[in-house]
């Protein structure tokens, strides 16, 4: 080939260091956090200003055979947009006993919602079967539930039943004909064409909802039971990291926040190798590197996990960008911890932590 793998990795390494801003020059010119603030909502994701209180729509209590006794499961519809056309489903797993506390949990390259509360259908997505989910470690927020906090699990867009309806009938090809169970690059584009990212709607839906749990509390506790509205925190792995993550930087009503199988620096990462079109956001490289965001979480709450065996984000970027983070946390306030997620042979790097790991530290600082 005319150009080898490493010299494209190369031609975006020199991107690297001409970010706008950074932590260090955030720590020492205070207004540029407000500035980025500004930039990343409206300019950089792309999200529109009104933001509504989701609508419930509809809501039923399941019946479902998945082996926890004791947690019930409900399945409710919102509307998020004022275009009534759009829905989102979401599921909400309670403990016999809750705590008060509410974590909404995330997901988007696996098979939808369900892959993280054990009700993924095997026959809908052959190749992302239950087993694979639970090997994967996907179902650690039902550990959740088990440590008394009630988790809301959204859809989100491109993802399980929000994809695009040829994903449901068609594979990537003729010799793959399994339904694919995510359709971020034909969404995406589709929404660039008209001014807005795809990561910045998950966020502008999963801000919606939370409007919806603070601003209508009183409502929310006759549908989910009773909560504390100053309680709210986000998990998210992978790509549900990647949107917990500007989440959180953008809505100051989550208290707490894990962000798995993400936290990066974009040259070694997304960059470096082939990734779903959801990571890449126009301008974004030049406005700053991922862990600068996190500037716009502090004081609040963070915790980013990382596997050692990670090929997609690795963990000599990862440790790279905790470490900045952990310096700017530790100048200007708040809880930051790093936890490096064990390779689990023949199960692949990219897998959030134990669940023990995540509930405890939401135990302790939502």
């Amino acid at each position: 080939p005319l150009i080898s793998p490493t010299q494209v990795f190369d031609y975006f390494k020199q991107f690297r260091d001409s970010s706008e801003f950074s932590l260090a020059r955030i720590l020492t010119e205070p207004d540029e956090r407000e500035m980025l603030e500004e930039t990343v909502g409206e300019h950089l994701l792309m999200i529109p200003k009104d933001i509504p209180v989701a609508q419930l729509l509809s809501q039923q209590t399941l019946d479902t055979s998945v082996p926890h006794n004791g947690f019930t499961y409900q399945e409710l519809i919102f509307q998020t947009e004022f275009n009534p056309d759009w829905k989102m489903p979401l599921y909400v797993v309670s403990p016999g006993k809750p705590n008060g506390k509410i974590i909404i949990c995330l997901q988007v390259h696996t098979a939808g919602a369900t892959s993280l509360i054990g009700m993924v259908n095997n026959s809908m997505y052959p190749r992302v079967t239950r087993q694979k989910i639970i090997e994967g470690n996907y179902e650690t927020p039902l550990d959740a539930v088990s440590a008394g906090f009630t988790i809301i699990v959204p859809e989100l867009r491109a993802s399980g039943d929000l994809r695009d309806p040829a994903k449901i009938t068609l594979g990537k090809n003729a010799n793959n004909p399994f339904p694919v169970p995510y359709s971020c690059g034909e969404y995406g584009g589709r929404l660039l064409h008209f001014d807005r990212t795809l990561l910045g709607m998950r966020c502008y839906d999963l801000i919606s909802l939370i409007r919806y749990l603070t601003e209508e509390a009183d409502k929310a506790r006759e549908v989910i039971g009773a909560y504390d509205p100053t309680a709210i925190g986000m998990f998210g792995h992978s790509g549900g990291g990647t949107t917990a993550y500007f989440t959180a930087a953008l809505c100051q009503d989550l208290k707490a926040v894990c962000v798995s199988g993400y936290m990066t620096k974009f040259a070694e990462s997304i960059l470096a190798q082939s990734h779903c079109p959801c990571n890449y956001i126009p301008a974004m490289g030049l406005v700053a590197d991922c862990p600068t965001y996190a500037a716009l979480i502090a004081p609040r709450s963070l915790l980013v996990a990382s596997g050692v065996g990670d090929k997609i984000y690795p963990i000599e970027p990862a440790r790279e960008a905790a470490e900045e983070i952990r310096k700017y946390f530790d100048a200007v306030g708040g809880t930051f911890d790093f936890v490096e997620v064990p390779d689990v042979p023949g199960k692949g790097g990219h897998r959030p932590p134990d669940g023990n790991v995540v509930w405890e530290w939401f135990v302790k600082n939502l």
